[in-house]
């Protein structure tokens, strides 16, 4: 029998995603994102009526128990913020996930729906005929209906227009701050898992932990098995007290976010280990344990966050005493210590849990609200986080996220104050916490071997933690280090970091940058075309792929690359069709290729100035840059003016203004410039400043001050990267015995 395609649990399809909503899981590529119960449902009630709005009461309906005491505002923001957080999508250039002010939400693009696999497993027949290949149900307003025609097709329910890319990432135009980059914050890849929270709803991120390839483990990651708390006071009278406790400790714990408590179950008597007999019967992954004993005339309680299966006890908590007919002060000790030390080891911070002291719930709770503020409400996340170490003061990971807004909104006095306000608490630090401290003490101060020493530490505590590997790899590049990069980038999977922000390419991309770097072309060629397969709306490797073409002098194939990168709507945060094809003029010019990169920045800039569209900043200093490769430097001239007035603080634009003025003869105002720059403050500059000043001198002729001046800016922080090489106002040096040492890899 043909089951009805209603009865089918569908698979929704869309881009690399799939939503299974039998399993209620999110494949990427067909690999597991770890999500969580209500954003999925989010997701799926979006996907059943794609291109279509539906308002924020009906999702509500649909979500939630109308007599649920709950923010639903908040828990659904919660949601929202999760999801777009799983997709790698934005706010602002929505991809998947559209926000319509004051009405509701819509999914754009296209959906394609099938059957599960696990049903199909079980013996259902596909949708349509038998002896036939699945066919594609369709939405359409009303419900689902199985569509006659290609299997393979794909329903048509686009919405708006694609957006414009916002460029952030990795391999695009000079940045006017280094900071960031060198820090590798805590909030660009950790801390996106949280989502918002209220009441005792916690977020515990249950992100797949990023550690190397391990067997599928044998228990459920959020499932949480408990103990009776034992009675060691030696009065029978207080035995129930054990169980009430054990009770309000459950009641907590149901409250928290995608955290499942595990059946009753009697301790396994005999030999072994009980607690993890009581785990292999459950599926546990944790066990909260505890006792409680007379002390004078109060009562002390202590509790044990175990995993059974390592045979660690994770934390210890308490005591906590309380009088012994009143016990309440005690206990509610007890459910903050050991609600937040739960909800902080169910968070994927990068780290195994115990690396780092536990919040209590209520700090952990406050800092969670974090995440449901908009994307530039930098002052109320801010707020979230001084109201989480009001609460505990010693949660480091407050302090760090604090440090974190703060970097991102160029606030680096203040992010200094907030490292020296830890200092007294340094002391009682955990390993992993001192490092991190250190960590971000030299980021701060543009000391990036410092900065590798202290991921260097991490990761000798936790060597099996992919993300700390990553970020040394991303250090030993800043570094020029790029052999060690590619040992500790080989081999990491894609989609590392696939739930946090989209950012799952950045592995793939700094491979191929280290691999050019040492002029690896064959290699870069195949590891970029590799990475195209698995990131096709990421033009930074058909960037990449062009780029290892040229340095392999077949030019002639670029056509095609340039042709096919045309037609892709680049997903946000990564490179435009114009950035990438600037790259490869860049590209181009850096191999000695100058005819071609004329003929190509000529066709760009043609293209560029046809767009009937809005240019964007980056479009702009696109632009710009092709009119310095054309040789148009007084029209670049105007155009980095202008844009330099629009945001003083790009410098960019400022050591742009003043390498060009030299180029035009006018020194003294070129002079004019530099010592400008020369002026500026250290260290948050984490040597931009000397590398502008490096790039007017090279022009002025200075070619060995430049150099000296270039060597400055990198041991003040400046990113060494691949790109050194295809920097034009650094064209002079080209040939120097002296800048070709400087350029020479340091392993």
């Amino acid at each position: 029998m043909i089951p009805d395609p209603l009865d089918v649990p569908p698979i929704y399809r869309f881009g690399p995603f799939e939503a299974d909503t039998l399993t209620g899981e999110l494949r990427l590529n067909g690999d597991r994102v770890p999500f969580q119960d209500v954003p999925f449902r989010f997701l799926v009630a979006l996907l059943e009526r794609p291109g279509e709005m539906v308002s924020r009461d009906q999702l509500r309906q649909e979500l939630w128990p109308a007599d649920l005491n709950l923010d639903f505002v908040r828990a659904l923001d919660s949601a929202v913020f999760k999801v777009r957080q799983a997709l790698g999508d934005s706010a602002r250039n929505p991809l998947y996930l559209e926000t319509l002010p004051g009405k509701g939400y819509r999914f754009l693009g296209e959906v394609s729906i099938h059957p599960s696999a696990m049903v199909l497993r079980k013996g259902f027949k596909p949708v349509g005929h038998p002896g036939e290949p699945p066919g594609v149900v369709t939405p359409f307003r009303g419900g689902l209906r199985p569509e006659q025609g290609d299997p393979g097709s794909q329903s048509s329910t686009a919405g708006p227009g694609q957006p414009e890319s916002a460029r952030s990432g990795p391999a695009g135009f000079e940045r006017r701050r280094q900071a960031p980059r060198l820090a590798i914050t805590l909030g660009r890849y950790l801390w996106p898992a949280l989502a918002a929270t209220s009441g005792l709803v916690l977020a515990a991120a249950l992100l797949a932990r990023a550690r190397l390839a391990h067997p599928a483990p044998p228990y459920q990651a959020n499932l949480v098995a408990l103990v009776p708390f034992e009675n060691r006071t030696g009065d029978p009278a207080l035995g129930p007290l054990g169980l009430q406790v054990t009770e309000r400790v459950r009641r907590d714990l149901q409250f928290m976010d995608n955290v499942k408590i595990a059946l009753d179950r009697p301790l396994p008597a005999g030999a072994g280990d009980p607690l993890r007999g009581l785990a292999e019967a459950t599926g546990a992954h944790f066990v909260v344990a505890g006792s409680y004993d007379a002390k004078g005339g109060e009562l002390e309680f202590q509790a044990r966050l175990v995993d059974p299966w390592k045979g660690q006890v994770i934390y210890t908590l308490g005591p906590w005493r309380g009088p012994r007919d009143d016990p309440d002060k005690a206990l509610n000790g007890l459910r903050q210590g050991l609600g937040g030390a739960l909800g902080w080891s169910l968070y994927d911070n990068g780290l195994e849990p115990g690396a780092t002291h536990p919040p209590r719930l209520d700090a952990l709770q406050a800092l969670l609200k974090e995440r449901s503020f908009q994307p530039d409400e930098y002052g109320k996340a801010i707020a979230a986080c001084d109201e989480a170490l009001a609460r505990d003061p010693d949660f480091l990971w407050a302090r760090l996220r604090k440090i974190d807004l703060l970097i991102e909104i160029d606030h680096y006095t203040e992010a200094d104050a907030v490292v020296a306000s830890a200092e007294p608490y340094f002391g009682t630090c955990t390993g992993v916490e001192r490092e991190m401290l250190r960590w971000y003490r030299a980021a701060l101060g543009s000391r990036p071997l410092e900065a590798l020493n202290a991921c260097v530490n991490i990761q000798a505590i936790h060597p099996d933690t992919l993300f700390f590997r990553f970020n040394r790899a991303y250090l030993e590049l800043a570094v020029n280090r790029p052999h060690s990069a590619i040992r500790d980038l080989t081999g990491l999977p894609p989609g590392l970091f696939h739930t946090l922000g989209g950012r799952d390419w950045w592995p793939c991309q700094y491979l191929t940058s280290a691999e050019h770097a040492i002029q690896d072309f064959p290699t870069q060629l195949r590891e970029a075309r590799e990475a195209e397969r698995l990131f096709p709306d990421v033009l930074d490797f058909r960037a990449q792929e062009a780029s290892a073409l040229v340095a392999l002098g077949r030019t002639q194939e670029l056509a095609s690359v340039l042709e096919a990168a045309s037609g892709v709507a680049p997903r946000p945060g990564t490179l435009s069709p114009l950035e990438m094809k600037t790259f490869v003029v860049r590209e181009l010019r850096a191999h000695d290729h100058r005819e071609a990169a004329l003929i190509l920045a000529a066709q760009v800039l043609r293209e560029a100035q046809g767009d009937p569209g809005t240019p964007s900043r980056p479009d702009h200093l696109g632009m710009a840059l092709l009119l310095v490769h054309l040789g148009r430097d007084a029209e670049a001239l105007d155009l980095y003016r202008r844009l330099g007035a629009e945001d003083p603080k790009d410098l960019a634009c400022t050591w742009a203004v003043g390498a060009l003025l030299a180029r035009l003869g006018r020194l003294e105002e070129a002079r004019r410039v530099e010592a400008g720059l020369a002026a500026l403050a250290y260290p948050h500059l984490c040597g931009e400043g000397s590398f502008g000043r490096a790039c007017i001198a090279a022009q002025l002729g200075e070619t060995e001050r430049a150099v000296t001046l270039l060597g400055k800016a990198f041991e003040q922080g400046f990113y060494f990267g691949d790109g050194i090489h295809r920097q034009v106002f650094l064209e002079p040096l080209r040939g120097l015995a002296s800048y070709q040492a400087l350029l020479k890899a340091k392993d």
